[in-house]
């Protein structure tokens, strides 16, 4: 990949793989909705997306996908149509989740990669979280656009990912995962404190696999001392931003696993 090379990708690992099977099923559900709505080509219309410059990625990708002109988008279909995709994608997402944190747990080799798609899904499931919010809220049709642009352009790199035409976790890849969340706070003007833009390749990493990290923690039994190891972090990090996610750190073991599951130390 781009960035610092401590991240595992390629096609023939584990993570990859589990993605495109799981999804087998989930996608050919995805590209026979898709054909109901008018939206052939989904493989080729998320390539595109991926394709915009940063800017409109996120803020116009919806008439890429949707294959329209922003003015020929009816929000209210489009709603119909984002809650059954998203009832599609819950489930698959929900099943795959799970199995990535279970196999991470004795998975070191391609640790970074699972929590890297754990950061991936939970940033998907909050774009369409926050677009339905937006819909129910009776957002002006302008910001309606801004928020399914945004779900457009991770839905797009999942869409690559699951039909196996994106093969690694490249610099772009990653920033976008941490951009999308950036975007919700641009959209609701709040403040950001480290534009994803300034950070370097290494920084983004790290950005990302600190949020996969901490979604694994949540929902595995694991040590801080793992969880600091999948985040690339040091345990004092670890534990600063388990507190400021409001998660108060495990710091006594909960099962054997817990026991053997921080860094390997050195005999020396």
């Amino acid at each position: 990949m781009a960035s610092s090379g401590s991240v595992d990708n390629g096609i023939s690992q584990g993570p990859f793989s589990l993605v495109r099977n799981q999804y087998q099923q989930a996608f050919r559900l995805l590209e026979a909705f898709s054909h109901s709505i008018g939206m052939d080509g989904i493989i080729e219309r998320s390539k595109r997306v991926v394709e915009m410059p940063l800017e409109k990625r996120f803020t116009e990708s919806a008439a890429v996908l949707f294959s329209v002109d922003d003015n020929e988008l009816n929000i209210e279909e489009i709603d119909v149509e984002v809650s059954q995709l998203f009832e599609i994608l819950t489930q698959s997402n929900e099943h795959l989740q799970e199995e990535m944190c279970e196999r991470l747990v004795a998975d070191r080799k391609n640790g970074s990669s699972y929590v890297i798609f754990l950061a991936l899904i939970e940033e998907l499931k909050n774009a369409y979280r926050d677009l339905h919010i937006q819909y129910e809220s009776d957002t002006d049709r302008d910001t309606m656009l801004k928020y399914l642009s945004r779900a457009s352009a991770i839905y797009s790199r999942f869409v690559l990912v699951a039909a196996g035409e994106s093969e690694e976790f490249d610099d772009e890849f990653l920033r976008d995962i941490a951009r999308s969340e950036e975007y919700r706070a641009k959209f609701e003007e709040e403040a950001i404190s480290e534009p994803v833009s300034e950070l370097s390749e290494e920084e983004v990493e790290k950005r990302v696999l600190l949020r996969g990290a901490i979604i694994a923690y949540q929902r595995v039994s694991i040590s801080v001392s793992r969880g600091a190891e999948l985040a690339q972090s040091s345990r004092k990090e670890f534990e600063a931003a388990l507190k400021k996610n409001g998660i108060e750190p495990n710091y006594g073991p909960s099962s054997v696993e817990d026991l053997r599951s921080g860094p390997v130390l050195s005999k020396e």
